[in-house]
């Protein structure tokens, strides 16, 4: 809609948020921190061999971070991890409020924006986690955290509600990737047509994987 002064949507608070989520800035620092989210899942994969093989006990993203920390080069990647995931996190708010750019279906706008939001959360939190190992903290704040929301008043059903959450993400990463919603991000234009079949698969495979991993 225009005022009498003509059309204001370009510098519209809405506008202007807008362009700062899809700036170059910001894309970069995303990227980072889907670097960092492969990393941590790469780690999981062998600890989880570790697992098998009765040398290490856990096999999620905590033992992940552990695993980095205990590196000589360890704090400099956990800093780049936390600034990649906080990136991240940044980039999937901007989407929770002004929504994503390949989503035009009004009906599933909201569902893709609580999602955003859930996500941001969720890499939010390991943000802070890498932070913590870098400055040599240790896995103990996530136990300590959960025994304090327990113990709060409503607390079983805070955390209930978020293990909900975590189990209906794992589901929809399951599904993602058994569906292959995941192709309509690939570009597929600059693919050869077995990179393509290989990245589809790998694709596949990598939901699944994740989907568990939650």
């Amino acid at each position: 809609m225009s005022s009498p002064m003509g059309p204001v949507t370009t510098s519209s608070p809405s506008m202007m948020g807008r362009r700062a989520a899809n700036s170059d800035a910001l894309n970069k620092a995303a990227r980072v921190g889907f670097m960092a989210k492969g990393l941590v899942y790469a780690l999981i994969g062998v600890l989880a061999f570790e697992v098998a093989q009765g040398s290490s006990q856990r096999a999620d993203q905590k033992g992940a971070l552990q695993k980095v920390s205990e590196q000589s080069y360890g704090p400099f990647l956990l800093w780049v991890m936390a600034l990649g995931f906080f990136a991240y996190a940044l980039w999937r708010f901007s989407e929770a409020l002004w929504g994503r750019r390949d989503e035009t279906d009004d009906k599933k706008r909201i569902a893709k924006k609580i999602g955003s939001a859930a996500n941001a959360l969720v890499y939010l939190f390991f943000g802070v986690s890498s932070a913590k190992y870098a400055m040599g903290g240790s896995s103990s704040g996530q136990g300590s955290m959960t025994a304090k929301v327990l113990n709060s008043s409503g607390g079983q059903t805070i955390v209930v509600i978020a293990g909900l959450v975590i189990i209906v993400i794992g589901i929809a990463l399951t599904v993602r990737g058994l569906k292959t919603d995941f192709e309509k991000h690939l570009r597929s234009g600059q693919m050869s047509h077995t990179t393509y079949k290989v990245v589809r698969r790998l694709g596949q495979v990598g939901y699944v994987a994740r989907g568990i991993v939650f």
